[in-house]
């Protein structure tokens, strides 16, 4: 009986571990919102330039675009491209 609880209780948790945000009632993190302020702006850009050749924090890192694991100046290209500034982008050299 004590394995038994134990195995529902582990599968309990495995359960609610995997539930994504929207499952949950919880809004989605947008792509690209490195300050989690609900929008892609300069301050976004500015914070994954500076992140530039980390490891991303896992597969949910809004920083990792292409999702290949590292924060890379193709991460910070195409988040200038999602940017809702028109001066995203313009003061850093190659992300436009």
């Amino acid at each position: 009986m004590r394995c038994l609880s134990q195995a529902l209780a582990t599968l309990c948790l495995l359960t609610l571990s995997s539930l994504s945000y929207s499952q949950c009632g919880l809004p989605s993190p947008i792509l690209c919102d490195a300050d989690s302020d609900w929008d892609v702006d300069l301050d976004d850009i500015t914070a994954i330039g500076l992140a530039k050749g980390s490891l991303a924090s896992g597969p949910a890192d809004v920083r990792d675009v292409d999702g290949d694991g590292v924060i890379s100046v193709l991460d910070a290209r195409q988040c200038a491209e999602r940017c809702d500034e028109e001066q995203c982008g313009a003061e850093f050299a190659g992300y436009t």
